[in-house]
């Protein structure tokens, strides 16, 4: 039986600083690894997962909601990890708040976004950032990708998740 992990992370602009977690070697998924802010979605968030984003911002560096700005959603990435199928929908956004709490879940770090590329990230979290410096802004685009497999390697292939109204 196929199951859904659903999670939300955030990649957290301050200037030109992004807030990233050294991960823990107790995390379930991906332990000491680099990963944006974030976690899994809750029962009672399944069709809200911005308010997951931000209860888990709260939860894991102390940083409220209303220190928050520009928050949008920007990519959902989709793969298949055994017999469960991963959603991840990841937000951007700015804040001018430079302190945190530390958490049990990693260490919290701000890194300068140009040196984000050279840090050990999953496979999906690295695509993000690749397509996100690579390919640029663009005002409500939220891009989807799919996981595909090709010579037993992972790729992502990306498309703009667009509003469809004909029908």
């Amino acid at each position: 039986m196929i199951k859904l992990r659903n999670l939300a992370v955030a990649f957290i602009f301050n200037e030109q600083d992004v807030l990233m977690m050294k991960t823990s070697d107790n995390k379930r998924l991906f332990p000491n690894m680099w990963a944006p802010v974030g976690g899994h979605v809750e029962s009672d968030e399944i069709n809200d997962p911005q308010k997951a984003c931000i209860r888990e911002i709260y939860e894991e560096t102390g940083i409220a909601e209303n220190d928050l700005n520009d928050l949008r959603l920007k990519y959902i990435t989709l793969r298949r990890k055994d017999d469960e199928i991963r959603i991840q929908y990841i937000f951007f956004m700015e804040t001018k708040v430079k302190t945190f709490m530390n958490t049990d879940e990693g260490e919290l770090f701000w890194i300068n976004k140009s040196n984000l590329l050279s840090l050990e990230t999953s496979f999906a979290n690295r695509s993000v950032i690749e397509h996100y410096f690579n390919e640029g802004y663009k005002d409500n685009e939220v891009m989807i990708g799919v996981v595909d497999v090709v010579n037993e390697a992972p790729k992502m292939n990306w498309s703009e998740l667009k509003n469809f109204n004909k029908f």
